[in-house]
């Protein structure tokens, strides 16, 4: 019988599921699309249905269906085969004991507990009365398993100690707590929401407070990070939401975890929330993979509206359009959504652009067109200058000179003093410029030579002339080894990424004969950089000998050069 992988792989093809989270276009034989793990603007990704598996030629990942939603989704194997099993209706029978480890019992337990506080939720009607004037639905409680933590100190621990889990794992599962040496439960007299990971596996919960409320204790409670939960890195719902916001093709974010709730009972089931209200990059990143549309949809109290400015700001800095929905004074998204459901959804329909959002917040609040004029720059110029799409920033630009009676050039002004480093956005450490020396155009154009000659080499019957192609190598780079420059692994890639590209085409001689023409214009530019340099400094020391011959020189380069171009 075959594996649940094999299975699996049986029903789900490459394209398929690659297809269901990127738009692929066709290339040849094969399908291409903007890399989801790199920052790019040219589409390196490149997936080849035949050997059912992905490369991108910018960042190197590679793999085949279960690495890709691995990397995509940001789970674990088991994780991407519980994704794929689920969408392939394949049953899980068992898991192989070799693929377990500590963090899967620790996942186990997690599992042990939603039923622990569901079971509870549904032994108390005092809970389950509260959260229906709420307005949640059974069927959304069971589809989000709501549970209900007791208000007493010890009982989840008490179960899960019979359960064969010692205090330590208990711990690591981030469920208790100690103090003055004792230990017992880190969430009592709570409605409890489990956090889940892209794969709908509990990681976390997050515990809204039942019962008397104060200011000494937190209304809402998170568990602490652990292995498997980062709250920087997690949004509730996701798990849920992630296939109606690819489908839809905009996010709903709302500030909190009964908002989700509410949106989804009412068809809006691309809505989802951070762990508290503060949006961070990687929040925003993992959003931005299925779509560049967001609309913020938080409270429309002061913290909300704050709220929505911080994550604007990253949001903006990573090319989201992002829109606001005006909420009205009051009122929270689950409550609008119980006094009327049009009206959230024409909130929604009718959410403006966040810069728009502010103007006319600014407009309102402020009479005095001096002190307005301050203000839009202090608070709205910087969302300018975040802009990626040049004609974006040109509109608000102009609408901008309108408002305040000041020319288009004096704004463009004010924002190319803006920073943006200054502007209270982190960037991962690792992102990379997409101009670093080793992505570089001469760098990228000798790969692909040296992939193609390496591929025809490998063939029994190659359809170009090999020795050729060495020849050529050397003549334009002057260079006899720079096959050396590659290890075995590396050439393993290059032949790889050359097959993907080129299996199957009929065009390898012509694709031979640009690459040879850009490196050898690449060379050649280069030279006449150094022959001009050469030139200014015999004309500056008067050296009229030295510099005809370099004028001449530059001339004959600049010919070579354009005599390249006209035959591409």
């Amino acid at each position: 019988m075959a594996s649940t992988v094999e299975q699996i792989k049986n029903k789900l093809g490459i394209i398929e599921v690659v297809g269901s989270y990127l738009k692929l276009e066709k290339a040849g034989i094969n399908f291409k699309s903007r890399c989801p793990f790199h920052n790019e603007k040219t589409p390196s990704f490149f997936v080849s249905p035949s050997r059912d598996s992905y490369y991108c030629f910018g960042c190197g990942k590679n793999g085949d269906i279960f690495s890709f939603v691995q990397e995509f989704e940001g789970v674990d194997f088991i994780g991407s085969l519980k994704i794929l099993a689920d969408r392939a209706g394949v049953v899980i029978e068992k898991i192989d004991p070799k693929l377990k480890n500590q963090n899967d019992k620790l996942l186990t337990l997690l599992e042990e507990t939603t039923l622990f506080y569901e079971e509870n939720l549904e032994k108390n009607p005092r809970a389950l009365k509260y959260l229906k004037e709420r307005g949640l639905e059974k069927k959304i409680l069971k589809s989000f398993r709501i549970g209900f933590a007791q208000d007493e100190w010890r009982s989840l621990l008490e179960y899960l100690t019979k359960k064969g889990y010692s205090e330590k794992e208990i711990d690591e599962a981030g469920l208790i707590k100690e103090s003055q040496g004792k230990v017992y439960d880190r969430f009592r007299s709570r409605i409890m929401f489990p956090v889940s990971d892209p794969s709908g596996r509990t990681v976390a919960f997050s515990g809204r407070i039942f019962g008397e409320e104060n200011d000494e204790i937190a209304k809402y409670l998170n568990s602490p990070e652990t292995k498997f939960f980062k709250k920087s890195n997690t949004l509730f719902g996701y798990d849920k939401a992630k296939i109606d916001i690819r489908k839809n093709n905009f996010a709903i974010l709302v500030e909190g975890n009964v908002d989700v709730l509410m949106a989804h009972q009412a068809g809006y089931r691309n809505t989802v929330a951070p762990l508290g209200t503060a949006l961070t990059r990687e929040q925003l990143d993992k959003v931005s993979r299925l779509t560049k549309r967001i609309v913020i949809a938080f409270d429309s109290d002061g913290a909300g509206f704050k709220a929505s400015s911080r994550g604007a700001k990253i949001a903006l800095s990573v090319g989201i359009d992002l829109k606001i929905a005006s909420i009205p004074e009051g009122y929270d998204p689950a409550d609008l959504i119980i006094k009327d459901k049009d009206e959230w959804k024409d909130v929604i329909k009718n959410s403006t652009h966040i810069i728009e959002f502010y103007l006319s917040r600014l407009k309102n609040d402020e009479k005095d067109e001096r002190k307005l004029g301050l203000k839009i720059k202090e608070e709205i110029l910087p969302f300018v200058a975040m802009l990626e799409n040049k004609i974006d920033q040109a509109h608000f630009v102009k609408i901008l000179s309108e408002t305040m009676g000041i020319s288009e050039e004096k704004l463009y002004e004010e924002v190319e003093k803006i920073e943006i480093k200054d502007l209270d956005v982190s960037y991962p450490e690792d992102k990379k410029s997409e101009n670093t020396d080793i992505d570089s155009r001469r760098k990228m154009i000798i790969r692909r030579i040296i992939g193609i000659l390496l591929w025809q080499e490998s063939m029994k019957k190659p359809t170009v002339d090999t020795k050729f192609i060495r020849k050529e190598i050397q003549k334009i780079t002057g260079k006899e080894t720079i096959l050396d420059d590659f290890s075995s692994n590396e050439k393993s890639d290059l032949i790889f990424e050359a097959d993907i590209l080129y299996e199957g085409s009929l065009n390898v001689k012509v694709e031979l004969k640009e690459l040879f023409g850009r490196l050898e214009e690449d060379y050649l530019k280069e030279r006449l950089n150094l022959k001009m340099k050469e030139l200014k400094k015999a004309e500056n020391e008067g050296d009229s000998k030295t510099s005809m011959k370099a004028l001449k020189e530059c001339q004959n380069l600049s010919k070579q050069i354009a005599k390249i171009k006209s035959e591409f």
